[in-house]
């Protein structure tokens, strides 16, 4: 299997969305770190890098205050219902849809796995909150899971925690959807590119800006059917007011600037008639 390696990566990828109408920048903070741990499975997750946390930092500083972030905290332990999952984000909302995700919740003395509640740090098979003082994650196998979070309005950033992702080979892929639950053209980005053993209760972080506001976000994984589940964790959206630092937002829209020019020629030309 390949040797994973942990790192840091930021991208400004110049996409073409809309039917090529717009082009837009997204920009993609990610981060890996190894779980050095004896058993990742079972113990204490041990973590000799911080690339994911220096990603998460990246991306935040993107961002502007009062921004919401879903740590899952206020979910029942369970699968989630056919309806839904509703999230909060500080006074914002979203719903997650699709495939069979389930909340876990870990150090729960005297638990057994049932009800979807673990009595040691993890859930046994490298999956855990991240966060200090939690002790819940979302769930999904990647062979069936794939999954859909809707949000109440447009958004501009999303972020989040993946934990345990390609242990057995496995990838996710995020893709952003216009408002009406479309794809937007070419606006997908691959989250990890990294798999094998020594992914096991591996930490990562992936984060996004893009240009072109957006309604939705596709999680979209591959693996064998039971082989491999991703853990996921304190999902964050922000919307273009949110925004510290947008891609590309200092430079005019193509239409602005002409109608500019246009305005400019019109005006010289009743100066030049008046004479």
């Amino acid at each position: 299997m390949k040797k994973m390696t942990s790192a840091l990566f930021a991208t400004v990828v110049a996409m073409t969305l809309c039917g090529g109408a717009q082009a837009a920048l997204l920009a993609t903070f990610s981060g890996v770190d190894r779980n050095t741990a004896a058993d990742p499975d079972v113990d204490i997750p041990v973590f000799t890098s911080s690339f994911a946390a220096t990603a998460e930092t990246a991306f935040f500083v993107k961002l502007s205050n009062g921004i919401g972030t879903e740590n899952f905290e206020s979910q029942t332990p369970g699968p989630v219902a056919n309806s839904g999952l509703s999230l909060n984000f500080n006074g914002l909302s979203a719903t997650l849809n699709g495939g069979s995700p389930e909340i876990i919740k870990v150090n729960v003395p005297g638990a057994d796995g049932s009800g979807s509640q673990y009595s040691g740090p993890t859930d046994g098979s490298g999956r855990y909150s991240v966060g200090a003082g939690t002790n819940k994650a979302l769930i999904a196998d990647a062979g069936t899971g794939n999954f859909t979070i809707r949000f109440n309005q447009a958004v501009a950033a999303f972020g989040f925690n993946g934990i345990d992702v390609g242990d057995f080979g496995g990838l996710l892929t995020v893709q952003l959807l216009d408002q009406n639950g479309n794809a937007l053209d070419g606006a997908v980005a691959s989250v990890n590119n990294s798999t094998g053993p020594t992914a096991s209760g591996a930490l990562l972080y992936f984060g996004l800006v893009s240009d072109v506001d957006f309604w939705g976000v596709n999680f979209l994984m591959t693996g064998s059917d039971g082989a491999d589940t991703f853990g996921f964790d304190n999902f964050t959206m922000a919307n273009r007011r949110q925004l510290s630092d947008v891609p590309g937002g200092d430079v005019p829209e193509p239409t602005s600037m002409l109608l500019a020019l246009a305005a400019l020629a019109a005006t010289a030309a009743a100066r030049r008639s008046r004479r």
